[in-house]
């Protein structure tokens, strides 16, 4: 019982560590809408926050995109969980990412 107790919890971590990462590109993009009107002002400001690889709009969403596939997997293998608390928040892990993932695979379109 403690070990699926621990597993659960490293699945936790792993999930919203996964979610994290798509989660803080979007504040990011958000926060450089808001500093330009020019769009093209707005796509240098959010380069000069990313790595060099990441600077291509279309890396960066499938990147997100696969962060958002991780999130929803290891939230999911975490669902198992027995604690009604654990369950909730694995729910919300998974509802959030999946809605990310719709967000970012409309992105692409």
């Amino acid at each position: 019982m403690k070990m699926k107790s621990s597993k659960t919890k490293i699945f936790t971590a792993l999930s919203l560590t996964c979610l994290l990462i798509p989660l803080s590109l979007l504040a990011l993009w958000i926060h450089v809408f808001e500093k330009s009107t020019i769009q093209t002002e707005r796509i240098e400001y959010f380069n000069a926050y990313l790595p060099r690889f990441l600077e291509n709009p279309k890396v960066a969403t499938v990147v997100c995109i696969l962060f958002c596939l991780l999130a929803i997997t290891f939230s999911t293998i975490g669902l198992k969980s027995r604690n009604l608390f654990g369950w909730i928040i694995q729910l919300f892990i998974t509802a959030l990412s999946i809605l990310l993932l719709c967000w970012f695979g409309f992105t692409l379109l």
